[in-house]
């Protein structure tokens, strides 16, 4: 495991921290919590697909890239599981196995690819 790896789950446990010790456990049926994950997923989403066109360019395969401003989507990602942790750790955590598995299954590249198919550009 490289050490970026490591530094990135170090900074994914400090908000995981402060929530476990602040004691927040804000209720995952809420409207703002919910709206809180469906946007995690999202935003989650648009960064796996970018992502999976990334590793393709370096494989030789170029499909295009998106615009430079869905970069910020990866940010906003870490951003919303910090306030998701912060909020209610444990969900956090659940969230967390959840998108790790959708991540391998396709539903997070298919949903990607249908959020950003008028921002691709044509072949």
């Amino acid at each position: 495991m490289n050490p970026l790896s490591l530094i990135m789950i170090g900074l994914g446990l400090i908000p995981i921290a402060i929530g476990f010790f602040l004691g927040y456990q804000y209720q995952p049926a809420s409207p703002l919590y919910l709206t809180l994950i469906i946007i995690y997923f999202v935003v989650a989403s648009i960064t796996r697909f970018d992502t999976r066109l990334i590793q393709a360019k370096m494989q030789g395969q170029d499909f295009g890239e998106l615009p430079g401003w869905t970069g910020f989507f990866s940010w906003a990602q870490w951003g919303l599981f910090c306030a998701l942790a912060i909020l209610n750790w444990r969900v956090a955590i659940g969230l967390f196995v959840l998108k790790f598995i959708l991540k391998f299954l396709p539903v997070l590249e298919t949903i990607g690819t249908l959020l950003m198919s008028p921002f691709k550009p044509r072949a």
